[in-house]
């Protein structure tokens, strides 16, 4: 076998940086539209997160009825346990009550909203803020003691120092001034 020139590689292309670049060109194209694909799913997601302003269309609307496919699933994970209650809370209290997902819910109340979120929180959940939220606000609405609700809050503070929602004493009772003053 012949020797082979310094600064050369066995298929006679150079020893540069790009040459052993091109090795890897199939790779590179791979990586590339792998990552491509993800910045697109990521962008375009289409379930929503615990911290967006939710839409009810996303757990009302019988075609796109996640909260049911997640409990179907995982129903001893926390998730779905939130957004079953999430899901009761809207057609139980909300008004939202003519969507045919709300059947399942006509003899049930707010107290099964309580314990899913219950549920969730007792399952270990800790990265849903709306769960501690709005456990401690259907407290409120069922009237719990105080200790109760003050015990809810302080999970919620605890877990979530630096939160930008109001306490939810202040905001069930907006809520309730406005509902009053109709």
């Amino acid at each position: 076998m012949p020797k082979r020139k310094k600064g050369s590689s066995r298929r006679g292309t150079p020893h540069s940086l790009l040459g052993q670049l091109q090795n890897f060109r199939f790779l590179a194209i791979v990586i590339a539209a792998a990552s491509a694909l993800c910045i697109f799913e990521a962008n375009n997601s289409t379930l929503p997160d615990e911290t967006d302003a939710i839409n009810p269309s996303w757990v009302l609307d019988p075609r796109n009825n996640f909260p049911d496919v997640l409990m179907e699933l995982y129903p001893n994970r926390s998730k779905p346990r939130y957004w079953r209650g999430f899901q009761a809370a809207l057609c139980l209290d909300f008004g939202y009550d003519v969507s045919p997902v709300c059947e399942k819910f006509r003899h049930r109340n707010m107290n099964d909203v309580r314990q899913e979120f219950a549920r969730a929180i007792a399952n270990g959940e800790k990265s849903n803020e709306k769960l501690f939220y709005n456990y401690a606000h259907v407290l409120l609405m069922l009237g719990e003691s105080e200790e109760k609700v003050n015990e809810a809050i302080r999970a919620w503070r605890l877990n979530y120092p630096h939160s930008s929602l109001k306490d939810p004493r202040l905001a069930f009772q907006k809520a309730h001034d406005a509902a009053t003053n109709r």
